[in-house]
C-alpha cells in the first residue's frame, strides 16, 4: 500500500515542480527578451485576439486562469520545438548547409516593431535577399494532431495575421537600414508535435490588410477604453474601471471582437473575471 502512494506522491510531486519551472522559466524568458523595450505595446504573437483580453493584458491585470499543468506542458513542447529548430538554422548557416548563406541572408529570433502602431514581437526565421530586395517570413507553429488536418488547409486566422505583422516589422527595418523598399512573401511553418511532420503553408497577401486592420482597430479600442490612463493604477481599481467603462461602451453598441470567436472564451486567462464570460461554457475539447 505504501508503495502505491508513494509513487501518486511522487507523480504529483514532480508535476508540480515541472509546471512551475516551465511558468517561471518562461515568465523570466519573457522579461530578457523584452528587457529595454517599450511596455505601451501590444505582443505581435496575440494577433487577432480578444480585445477584452489584449486590454487586460495592457494594463498588467493578475491572470484569473492559468493553464493547468497539460497545459503548461504542451506548451513546453512548443517552445522546445522552436528552440531546436532555430538551433537547427544557425548550424545551417555554420556549416553552409545546402549553399543556403549564398541564397539568402538568415536571420532568426529578431525583435521587430512597427512604426505607426503600438505592436512588437520576435519573429521566428526571416529569409532576405539583398539582391533581388525581397524577403521570406517564416513563423513557426506547433499543433496538435486533432487540429493538423484544418490547418493544413487553411492556417488559423490569429496565425495569418501574426506573420504578416512580423513582415511588416521587418520591412520597416529594412526600409531603414537599406534605404530601400522590401517586398514580401509569408509563411506558416506548421509541425505535428505528436508525430513531428512538418507543412509549409503560403499565406495570402490580402492578410496584410486584414493585419493592419485589426491592430488599428485594437488601438482605436484602446483609445476609447483609455487604457493609457489606468494602465498604471493599481490591481482592482484598474480592472474595475476597465469593468466598468466596458459595461458603457457595450450598452451603447459600440463593442466589437469581444471575444472574434466563442471559443476563445474557454482558453482565456481572464475568463472568471470577464463580463463576457458564458454561463454555461462549453466543454473543452480534449487534446490528443
Amino acid at each position: 500500500m505504501r508503495n502505491i502512494l508513494f509513487k501518486e506522491e511522487l507523480e504529483q510531486v514532480i508535476e508540480d515542480i515541472f509546471v512551475s519551472y516551465v511558468d517561471q522559466d518562461g515568465s523570466s524568458s519573457r522579461e530578457e527578451l523584452y528587457r529595454d523595450k517599450p511596455e505601451d505595446h501590444f505582443s505581435i504573437s496575440s494577433a487577432g485576439k480578444c480585445f477584452l483580453e489584449q486590454s487586460w493584458k495592457y494594463i498588467n491585470t493578475t491572470p484569473t486562469n492559468k493553464p493547468d499543468a497539460d497545459g503548461f506542458k504542451r506548451m513546453r513542447d512548443g517552445t522546445q520545438m522552436h528552440e531546436d529548430l532555430n538551433k537547427a538554422i544557425k548550424w545551417a548557416t555554420a556549416e553552409n548547409f545546402d549553399n543556403w548563406n549564398e541564397l539568402y541572408e538568415k536571420r532568426t529570433e529578431k525583435y521587430v516593431k512597427l512604426q505607426d502602431v503600438p505592436v512588437h514581437g520576435h519573429y521566428d526565421l526571416a529569409l532576405i535577399n539583398h539582391e533581388k530586395r525581397h524577403f521570406l517570413m517564416v513563423d513557426f507553429k506547433t499543433v496538435s494532431t486533432w487540429v493538423w488536418a484544418s490547418v493544413k488547409k487553411d492556417p488559423k486566422r490569429n496565425h495569418k495575421m501574426q506573420v504578416y505583422t512580423y513582415a511588416l516589422g521587418l520591412a520597416e527595418e529594412l526600409k531603414k537600414q537599406e534605404l530601400k523598399d522590401y517586398t514580401f512573401e509569408c509563411f506558416i511553418f506548421y509541425i505535428n508535435k505528436n508525430d513531428i511532420k512538418f507543412h509549409v503553408t503560403h499565406v495570402q497577401e490580402d492578410w496584410e490588410e486584414m493585419a493592419l486592420s485589426y491592430w488599428n482597430n485594437l488601438v482605436h479600442f484602446k483609445d476609447n477604453e483609455n487604457l493609457d490612463d489606468i494602465k498604471y493604477k493599481h490591481g482592482s481599481l484598474a480592472y474595475i474601471e476597465l469593468l466598468a467603462r466596458y459595461k458603457s461602451l457595450e450598452m451603447n453598441g459600440m463593442i466589437g471582437g469581444v471575444p472574434f470567436a466563442a471559443w476563445e472564451c474557454q482558453y482565456c486567462d481572464f475568463q472568471d473575471m470577464c463580463p463576457k464570460k458564458q454561463e454555461k461554457p462549453k466543454p473543452k475539447r480534449r487534446r490528443k
